[in-house]
């Protein structure tokens, strides 16, 4: 039944057709969901109609009649995982997704606004997953599209929200977070991951200011940068982590920290340097075991001013 219905629409409903109306999101999701039965002759079917008869021409005919419909269609399968609070459904999605992008027209159209959806929902998904099929199938879809190019988009993503005047929120620091944990580096790639991190720190280091008074956000703001410096430390990335003329963005994140310590949590710094000076560099667990010891009224802002010092000891390690 399922292939009788592809070839007729195939042959008579392309993706973009109006007589789909509005049952066009429903019809795709139903096809790409068709895949997971790993019918090799369904696959061929579902590519037919996505991309067309000439496979000389599939890229400009996806992107021209199927990208919006296919793209919505994934949104909704993840977004049906969300809501259904299951971890499995998203697991489900991203195994669908890697089986679409099996075929190169759609990888090379599709991939870049794929990313950005797995990794805003996977963040959900991992926080309600007590297994490790998310980890596993993240993984997967990291390897599968290359880590630099994950990268590459997590760090377009930045640079246009930025361009356009926009802020930087919660959100998108937990999913670029999420998305650069997954993050390994070949030999051959490290010079360009080097430069592409750095990037992502400058962006980073240059929204907290916009971003100081939500507290929960800087928090997340700061997480991500020290995800970003820990993936450039020499034994990661050998000489290319650190030039001299990227300094000013450690004194730039040294000054705004110290001002914001200063203005907004004077019990959190108390804490901090009571418990570490600079002969006694903090290390990442001690960090996370002062963070637990520090659980008050003030917490969020103790945590946030944790994070911040964390991420002075992780440039600093930089500059050797």
């Amino acid at each position: 039944v399922q292939r009788n219905v592809l070839d007729f629409l195939i042959n008579y409903m392309p993706p973009d057709s109006h007589n789909l109306g509005d049952l066009r999101a429903q019809v795709v999701t139903k096809a790409i969901e068709s895949i997971s039965r790993n019918d090799v002759s369904l696959k061929k079917r579902v590519y037919a109609w996505l991309c067309g008869p000439e496979e000389d021409h599939w890229e400009s005919y996806f992107r021209e009649k199927s990208l919006l419909p296919t793209a919505k269609a994934l949104t909704n399968l993840f977004e049906e995982a969300k809501l259904q609070q299951s971890p499995k459904r998203f697991v489900k999605t991203v195994k669908l997704v890697l089986s679409l992008f099996d075929n190169e027209a759609i990888l090379n159209v599709a991939a870049d606004r794929v990313i950005s959806t797995t990794m805003t929902h996977g963040v959900a998904a991992r926080d309600l997953s007590k297994d490790t099929d998310v980890d596993s199938s993240m993984s997967s879809f990291v390897e599968y599209l290359s880590p630099l190019r994950i990268l590459g988009q997590l760090l377009s993503a930045m640079k246009s929200i930025v361009a356009q005047g926009g802020k930087l929120t919660d959100a998108d620091f937990k999913r670029s977070s999420f998305g650069l944990s997954y993050l390994v580096f070949g030999e051959e790639e490290r010079t360009s991951a080097s430069l592409m991190l750095w990037k992502v720190i400058e962006i980073c280091v240059s929204e907290l200011p916009t971003v100081a008074e939500d507290v929960e956000c800087l928090e997340s703001a700061l997480s991500f940068c020290i995800l970003a410096c820990n993936a450039l430390q020499p034994q990661s990335l050998g000489d290319s982590g650190f030039s001299a003329e990227r300094a000013p963005v450690l004194l730039s994140f040294c000054a705004f920290l110290g001002n914001w310590l200063d203005e907004h949590v004077t019990l959190a710094a108390s804490i901090l340097w009571k418990d570490y000076d600079s002969a006694d560099p903090m290390e990442e667990e001690r960090c996370e075991r002062s963070m637990q010891e520090s659980r008050n009224e003030d917490e969020q802002m103790s945590v946030a001013a944790v994070r911040g010092c964390t991420l002075i000891i992780a440039l600093s390690k930089l500059v050797d």
